[in-house]
């Protein structure tokens, strides 16, 4: 069995509503186990700082997922 490195982190943004919350699936150091949140933007972009997170690519049309850690944000028209 391989070790666990709970230093790692990942972000998987699901949907962002019209109110402005972010609905994300968070996952340590096993990419098989997460669990849902749903945080409002600012408090969103706080936790993914504190907790270093990768983001993990959804291939949503209109979310652009950053090269480096940050928020993914939605393309405005």
């Amino acid at each position: 069995m391989s070790e666990v490195n709970a230093n790692n982190r990942w972000v998987r943004v699901t949907n962002e509503t019209e109110n402005g919350f972010i609905e994300f699936e968070f996952f340590v150091a096993d990419r098989d186990l997460c669990v849902e949140l749903i945080l409002p933007a600012a408090a969103f972009q706080e936790f993914c700082a504190i907790n270093q997170v990768r983001f993990i690519d959804t291939g949503a049309p209109g979310l652009i997922t950053p090269s480096e850690p940050g928020i993914p944000l939605r393309r405005i028209k």
